[in-house]
């Protein structure tokens, strides 16, 4: 029971996310699409800073509460950062060569950024593959290859890109899920 009602509710939301993105060959990553929860390492740090915060009003130390508000502080720039780290990160799709059935399709995406930022620690794949992580640092575009398994013959729409990140102190995920239209052609396995 606990298993189809888990599928029924997967599939109510990715048909909502089918409908909320709509397939674009380029996409500009922005805060509209940038979604951000703390990690379980973020949740552990809530709760130090929680536990601090509650000895320091016990005990009425103020050393206490500056640890508190210090422990506050990296959190939220954390989360800032997280955000940042994805902000104007632009994705584009790419050609992809054709497979046979049962093999991973290769996806080909262009990662683009402006001068003046940088993106640390990305990490793409699709639903239930493998991830390619990717730094821009040092170039301005970098092509990643991201793989899905082509299970069926025939026109193979690769499922919603998701792009993540943890960085800077792993306290947050920052991530969006876009709609490359990307597609390739798997044939039957000789």
């Amino acid at each position: 029971m606990a298993f189809s009602l888990r599928a029924h509710w997967k599939k109510r939301f990715d048909r909502w996310m089918a409908e909320r993105i709509p397939p674009r060959r380029k996409v500009t990553l922005d805060r509209r699409i940038i979604y951000i929860l703390p990690t379980s390492n973020g949740f552990m740090f809530i709760t130090a800073c929680g536990l601090v915060f509650i000895a320091a009003i016990n005990y009425a130390v103020s050393l206490a509460f500056g640890l508190a508000f210090l422990m506050v502080s990296i959190f939220i720039l954390a989360t800032l950062y997280s955000f940042n780290n994805l902000n104007r990160l632009n994705l584009t799709g790419q050609f992809s060569p054709s497979v046979f059935c049962g093999e991973e399709a290769c996806f080909k995406v262009l990662l683009s950024r402006s001068a003046k930022r940088k993106h640390e620690a990305l990490e793409l794949n699709f639903p239930d593959s493998n991830i390619t992580h990717v730094d821009l640092v040092d170039q301005d575009q970098e092509k990643v290859n991201v793989f899905s398994h082509a299970a069926h013959r025939g026109y193979f729409k690769a499922p919603l890109l998701r792009v993540t990140t943890y960085s800077p102190f792993g306290l947050c995920r920052a991530w969006s899920l876009v709609d490359l239209d990307l597609h390739c052609l798997v044939y039957p396995r000789p």
